[in-house]
């Protein structure tokens, strides 16, 4: 999942869940204890989100369909197309709509930029400014992510080979999706009980 499903699945309520779900890849080992109990909490949800995905059976057969163009990187790579069914399908998952939603979310960057890990804060500044949270819910949306991805990554740039697989399997994938994230919701769910 990529930054729009980690966000969500932080839920509402808690802005440190969010927050140190959004920071989740960054932090790593022994620096969690170096955050407030909610951040901390917001980390090991991204890593439960992480897990949970990368074992799950729908998940995989989505993301075997871009190992021949993306290689190694096709779990990145189906992450930002999973996304992009999230922000297609928003309505039927939050009473916000997207934009409002993403804005918010932006707040919360903000507003606890103080505690972000500095290459998330360098990272930030194009996230927010950029608009990607939005900017997944469009076809242009996803090449331009994975082209800024191949830009500050080591993921090659096979945006127009990814956009090529997503568009010829488009419906089987987002079938995928649904199921798969009805299923993520429910675990999650439960995973967050024990906060």
């Amino acid at each position: 999942m990529n930054f729009l499903a980690h966000i969500y699945l932080s839920g509402d309520d808690d802005e440190g869940l969010m927050i140190g779900n959004y920071i989740g890849d960054s932090v790593k080992g022994r620096r969690l204890s170096d955050y407030p109990f909610s951040i901390q909490c917001g980390i090991l949800l991204h890593r439960e989100i992480d897990s949970f995905t990368d074992s799950h059976p729908v998940y995989r057969q989505s993301k075997d369909r871009f190992v021949p163009v993306a290689g190694r990187y096709a779990g990145v790579v189906c992450d930002v197309v999973y996304d992009h069914f999230l922000a297609k399908n928003w309505g039927g998952y939050h009473s916000l709509p997207l934009k409002k939603y993403a804005w918010r979310a932006y707040g919360r960057i903000l507003k606890n930029w103080f505690r972000l890990p500095g290459e998330m804060q360098r990272f930030s500044v194009n996230f927010i400014s950029r608009q990607r949270l939005t900017a997944y819910a469009t076809i242009d949306g996803i090449r331009d992510t994975l082209d800024l991805m191949s830009n500050g990554t080591s993921l090659p740039n096979c945006s127009d080979d990814v956009v090529n697989v997503m568009i010829r399997d488009y419906y089987d994938l987002e079938n995928e999706f649904l199921q798969f994230f009805f299923e993520i919701r429910r675990h999650i769910d439960d995973f967050k009980m024990n906060f």
